[in-house]
């Protein structure tokens, strides 16, 4: 039984298995969703299947450094259509392999087509978010050391930052 499984009823834990990004966004680990599907149709019962070869969307701003990608994906579990999305990143071609950002698309379409069942689906719930990143998460100012550019971001309340972020000011 997969559908309609909130993050605590699918294995979850809202506390550690939950992961915050520096823009505040809430996810749950792509293998998550992979073990739920082996769980509810065996290895092997189900397939995420690419409609189309990956395309690069038109820059947004010219001086961007990244190439927007995207791919279009149909789940299948027992040889019947599940549900259909749009997997997407943004590609850095300077410190990028192509590959990784091949399985990136795959595990953001994974993700969406999840959502179709309602897996994990508070993940989308606004109150339930803003919940969650203020008993879980804070924002704050950090600085970026390598290019020394500050900026708001989110970060777990039991993480320090990363290298190369560090907590900063808003003034120098």
């Amino acid at each position: 039984e997969v559908s309609t499984q909130s993050t605590e009823s699918s294995g979850i834990n809202a506390e550690y298995g939950v992961l915050l990004a520096r823009d505040g966004t809430l996810s749950v680990p792509e293998d998550h969703y992979k073990a739920l599907l082996n769980q509810a149709f065996g290895v092997g019962g189900w397939a995420l299947i690419p409609l189309d070869d990956i395309k690069e969307l038109p820059a947004m701003d010219p001086n961007q450094k990244y190439v927007p990608l995207v791919r279009e994906y149909a789940l299948y579990a027992h040889e019947r259509f599940v549900s259909q999305a749009f997997g997407e990143t943004n590609f850095y071609s300077a410190n990028q392999k192509y590959s990784d950002a091949a399985e990136t698309i795959k595990a953001s379409a994974l993700t969406r087509c999840c959502k179709d069942l309602g897996v994990a689906s508070e993940l989308w719930d606004k109150g339930w978010t803003e919940r969650w990143r203020g008993k879980y998460g804070i924002q704050e100012w950090a600085e970026n050391v390598t290019t020394q550019r500050k900026a708001q971001m989110w970060r777990r309340k039991d993480e320090d930052w990363a290298w190369p972020f560090k907590r900063s000011t808003f003034y120098k």
